[in-house]
């Protein structure tokens, strides 16, 4: 009988369950093994870059690939009456041909490239596309239901409100997979979405960053539910479950596959998660860190 990941039925659970940071000789290890992480800020390199897996560059149908999901997402869900709430002074005809230019675009690889270079700026605002994403250099590619399927639009994620982060570490030729995974469940459960994808096109790169996927979330219900069928995910396709890689150890382990980060508000400026903990740890003095090793060592046998 295959085995199935336990469903979490609360964040007080989650929390039970979670291995935190400070508890997890992985992180020690982390910091002990790369002097970046206790030098100066402007020094300071990112946690999710030491893995010792290799995740693989970015290919370019992928990221038209993306480009097509998204597309298809917008023209299934998006009606006239949202259309004209993003652009007041547009009309009927003119969100028709919209949708025709849409839907021509998606009619081969080589319509939807020509169709993006042409057209890149107004597909950002219609679609919700950060600007730091380009062809050529990659980066992080956004799927927002606010954007893509107003009809989930009641408790949107957006910005102001992210207090909780999921990361996932995918090779770079099933991201696509988990991406298009990630968008059905939630439009089966009616659950809103905002979640990036890394698209990395560098190749013969040493060190690449390891959190590929990072889901945003606002609340602990949206957090468990998150979990769950993201496991569910995983459960479903033994395949992908080959391919996605157990979380950086800055994270709050959650099992193989799910790491767990909050979203920082300090002083009312945004701050990463890994920023943070960067902070935080740069300061720790050498003979602390290894203390504190040999202290959960020894916690450990005596059990």
């Amino acid at each position: 009988m295959r085995f199935r990941m336990k469903k979490i039925e609360s964040f007080k659970e989650l929390k039970s369950i979670m291995i935190n940071p400070l508890n997890n000789p992985d992180f020690y290890a982390l910091l002990l093994g790369d002097d970046r992480y206790r030098v100066k800020p402007k020094s300071v390199g990112h946690f999710s870059l030491c893995n010792s897996y290799d995740i693989g560059c970015s290919d370019k149908n992928d990221y038209y690939t993306l480009w097509n999901i998204i597309i298809d997402q917008y023209l299934k869900n998006v009606d006239y009456k949202r259309f004209i709430e993003c652009y007041p002074n547009s009309t009927l005809e003119s969100f028709e041909n919209v949708k025709k230019l849409l839907l021509n675009a998606l009619a081969s690889q080589n319509n939807l490239e020509n169709f993006i270079k042409r057209n890149i700026d107004s597909l950002r605002k219609m679609l919700g596309i950060t600007k730091d994403l380009e062809v050529d250099n990659g980066g992080w590619f956004y799927f927002k239901s606010q954007y893509l399927n107003p009809n989930l639009d009641a408790d949107s994620i957006r910005l102001g409100n992210i207090k909780h982060r999921l990361y996932l570490t995918a090779d770079s030729n099933n991201r696509v997979c988990i991406a298009n995974k990630i968008v059905e469940k939630c439009n089966q459960k009616n659950l809103p979405y905002n979640f990036k994808i890394l698209m990395d096109f560098r190749k013969n790169v040493t060190n690449r960053q390891s959190d590929t996927v990072v889901i945003y979330l606002t609340d602990e219900i949206q957090v468990v539910e998150y979990i769950n069928f993201i496991n569910d995910i995983i459960d479903e396709n033994e395949e992908l479950k080959k391919h996605i890689f157990k979380p950086s150890p800055h994270l709050g382990i959650i099992n193989d596959y799910l790491g767990y980060g909050f979203e920082p508000n300090l002083h009312e400026e945004r701050l990463s998660y890994s920023a943070l903990l960067r902070e935080a740890v740069k300061n720790i003095p050498f003979e602390s860190i290894a203390n504190n090793i040999l202290q959960y060592s020894g916690q450990e046998q005596s059990k």
